[in-house]
C-alpha cells in the first residue's frame, strides 16, 4: 500500500475537481492511501500544518498537470516534497494539454513542469480519452508502486548521511559539508546564472555558524519582530541580541562589556519614530541601520549597515507569535524588500559603496517555521528578483543557517534550485 498524496490547483473549476476525484477513487480501489484535501480536511483541521505533515508521511506526491495549473500553493508542495525525499509523479489527464502552441512551441503540460520546475521529471498520462479506468490509470499506478521503495530508500539515504552514518567520499571535497567555522564565512561552490534571460554576476553562497562573525560582507539582515524591538542582551543566542550587544558602545573591564550607548536599538528607534512612523510596523518592512559603533565589532569586521526586516509577527499581549506554514510567503516579501532595499542604497550618492548581503534562515527562529519551508522560499525570492532586475549592484549573496545539520539541509535544497558551479 502506498501513500498518496494529490496535489493540484484548486480554482474552483469543476473539471480538475472531477479528474482528481477520479484518480483518488481508482487509488483507493488498488488498496492504495491517497490524501485528497477536499476529501479529507474537514471544519477544525489545522488546514497547512495537515497539508505538510501528509507530505512528510507519503511516499508519493502525484501532481496534476493542467493549462494554468501551477500556484504558489502546488509550488510549495513539491518543493516541500523534494525536501522530503517523496517521489513526484506528474500526471497528465486531458489530450489538450499535450497539443502544441505553434507561437511558443511548447504545450500546456511541458509550460507548467517548467514552472513548477520538474525539469527532467517524466509525467504519466491518464488521459480521459482512455475509458476503461484500469488501462487509464495503468501506468500512472505503476509509477507509484515504483516510486515507494525508491522514496524510503531515498529517505533512508538521506537520514544517514545528515547523522554522519555515511560519509560519501565526494562529501570529503565538498566545501557545503564541512564543520562550520564560527569565525570563517564559509563560501559554497554554487553560483546563480539567469540562462533563459542573460546571464547575472552575482553570486549565492552557503556559509555556516554565527552571521555575526563572519567578515568582508557589507550588510548583514537581522530577522525582528514587527515592533522593532531588539532581543535583550541577556537572554538566549539570537541574531538580534548579538547585532545589538556587538554593535553597542562600551568599554571592557576583566572580562565583562560595559555598555555605555545602546547604539543600534536606539537608531533603530530613530530611523522610526523621528521619521513619524509607528509600530507595530507590517511583516516584511525593512528598517536600515549603521552597524553600531565604529570600535565595535561589527564595523571592525567589515559591516556597514544592519537591515532590520519584520519577521516575526508582534503582539502587545500574547508576545512574539509563530508564522503559519500558509504565511510562509512573507519570507519570500522578506527578502524581495531587502532586496530592493541594497540597491536603492547602493545607487545614493555619497554613500559607502556596498556589494554583499548576509541573510540567516529567516523564519525558522522565533517565527517557527520549518528549515526547508523557509529556505525555499528565500532562494525563490533570490531568484524572482535576480531575473525580474535589469541591474543590480548585488555580488554576493550569503545564507547563513546556524548549526551543522542546518547547513546540509540548506546545501541540499541549494541542491535542487540552483546551478553549482566551482569556486574560484
Amino acid at each position: 500500500m502506498a501513500k498518496v498524496f494529490i496535489s493540484y490547483r484548486d480554482s474552483g473549476d469543476e473539471l480538475r475537481r472531477r479528474l482528481v476525484n477520479e484518480l483518488y477513487d481508482h487509488l483507493q480501489r488498488r488498496g492504495h492511501a491517497p490524501f485528497l484535501d477536499k476529501r479529507e480536511l474537514h471544519g477544525g483541521s489545522h488546514w497547512s500544518k495537515e497539508i505538510f505533515e501528509r507530505i512528510e508521511e507519503s511516499d508519493a506526491l502525484v501532481v496534476l498537470v493542467t493549462k494554468d495549473g501551477a500556484s504558489r500553493w502546488v509550488q510549495r508542495e513539491v518543493d516541500y516534497a523534494r525536501a522530503c525525499r517523496v517521489g513526484i509523479v506528474p500526471v497528465v489527464m486531458l489530450t489538450t494539454d499535450l497539443v502544441m502552441d505553434p507561437e511558443t512551441g511548447s504545450d500546456p503540460a511541458a509550460e507548467m513542469m517548467n514552472a513548477l520546475e520538474m525539469h527532467g521529471i517524466h509525467y504519466e498520462k491518464a488521459l480521459t480519452s482512455v475509458d476503461n479506468p484500469e488501462s487509464r490509470f495503468a501506468d500512472v499506478v505503476s509509477a507509484i508502486e515504483t516510486m515507494v521503495t525508491r522514496t524510503r530508500q531515498d529517505q533512508k539515504a538521506w537520514v544517514d548521511r545528515l547523522t554522519g552514518k555515511i560519509w560519501k567520499d565526494k562529501d570529503a571535497s565538498n566545501l557545503l559539508l564541512q564543520p562550520p567555522k564560527p569565525t570563517v564565512a564559509r563560501r559554497a561552490t554554487y553560483a546563480y546564472f539567469l540562462t533563459d534571460i542573460k546571464p547575472h554576476s552575482t553570486t549565492i553562497y552557503l556559509g555556516g555558524g554565527d552571521i555575526t562573525e563572519v567578515s568582508q560582507i557589507d550588510v548583514l539582515v537581522n530577522s525582528e519582530n514587527t515592533y522593532m524591538q531588539m532581543q535583550r542582551i541577556f537572554e538566549r543566542a539570537s541574531v538580534s541580541k548579538s547585532v545589538r550587544w556587538k554593535g553597542a558602545q562600551g568599554i571592557s573591564v576583566n572580562d565583562a562589556y560595559l555598555i555605555q550607548r545602546d547604539l543600534v536599538q536606539e537608531e533603530l528607534y530613530r530611523e522610526i519614530f523621528d521619521n513619524g512612523k509607528f509600530t507595530p510596523v507590517g511583516l516584511g518592512t525593512v528598517i536600515v541601520t549603521s552597524a553600531g559603533d565604529v570600535q565595535g565589532k561589527l564595523v571592525q569586521q567589515g559591516f556597514k549597515y544592519v537591515f532590520h526586516v519584520a519577521a516575526v509577527p508582534a503582539h502587545p499581549v500574547r508576545g512574539e507569535e509563530k508564522l503559519d506554514p500558509s504565511q510562509a510567503e512573507k519570507i519570500g516579501e522578506c527578502v524581495l524588500n531587502c532586496l530592493a532595499r541594497f540597491d536603492a542604497l547602493a545607487r545614493e550618492e555619497g554613500r559607502p559603496p556596498i556589494r554583499s548581503i548576509v541573510f540567516p534562515i529567516l523564519g525558522t527562529g522565533n517565527a517557527g517555521l520549518d528549515l526547508d519551508i523557509a529556505t525555499v522560499e528565500i532562494i525563490n525570492a533570490i531568484k524572482q528578483y535576480l531575473s525580474s532586475t535589469d541591474a543590480t549592484r548585488l555580488e554576493a549573496i550569503t545564507l547563513m543557517p546556524f548549526r551543522e545539520g542546518e547547513i546540509r539541509k540548506v546545501a541540499n535544497l541549494m541542491d535542487l534550485h540552483l546551478r553549482r558551479v566551482n569556486h574560484p
